[in-house]
């Protein structure tokens, strides 16, 4: 069972997921980020998938709660407080992931994550499709970041054509 279905089972979360994805796909990415579209996985400010959670959300690694709170429920522009290192760590898992995804010849773009997931629940054969290689996602808004080539996509693409030749 991929982690879809999952949420598509519990009673509230597709109608909360519906809900963000049609508030946050329309709005350009800055804006999604000023006005901070909740995360409709949250329930009682604590994510009900927490196992499942993107690695968006498994690389907001916080020393402080209170600071979490803040940001997330008065839409403050402040950083979160991360560990020493958290942040480098978080760089280079992404860049590995990334790497894996290209030799994979999966698509390795970051999207936004509400319409992304309504289409995935919507489609009960959308993990499998993209695993595929379908392009299932391809109306989904893709990251300012990943828009044009930059340092972070010239280093993912350099390590997946050193890791190559090895597999």
């Amino acid at each position: 069972m991929c982690s879809s279905d999952l949420i598509r089972h519990k009673p509230s979360t597709p109608s909360r997921v519906l809900y963000a994805a049609a508030r946050s796909k329309s709005m350009p990415q800055l804006q999604r980020e000023i006005d901070r579209v909740i995360c409709p996985i949250l329930e009682e400010h604590a994510c009900s998938e927490y196992e499942l959670r993107p690695i968006v959300c498994r690389a907001v690694i916080s020393t402080s709660l209170e600071r979490c709170l803040t940001i997330f429920q008065q839409s403050r522009n402040e950083p979160f407080a991360y560990p020493d290192g958290a942040e480098a760590a978080r760089i280079y898992v992404v860049l590995m992931l990334r790497a894996a995804l290209i030799l994979c010849g999966l698509p390795h773009q970051n999207i936004e994550m509400t319409h992304a997931l309504e289409i995935a629940l919507a489609d009960e054969n959308a993990e499998a499709r993209w695993l595929a290689g379908e392009p299932v996602f391809a109306g989904v808004a893709v990251d300012r970041a990943d828009q044009s080539p930059s340092d972070f996509s010239r280093i993912a693409d350099a390590m997946a054509a050193a890791l190559r030749p090895t597999i």
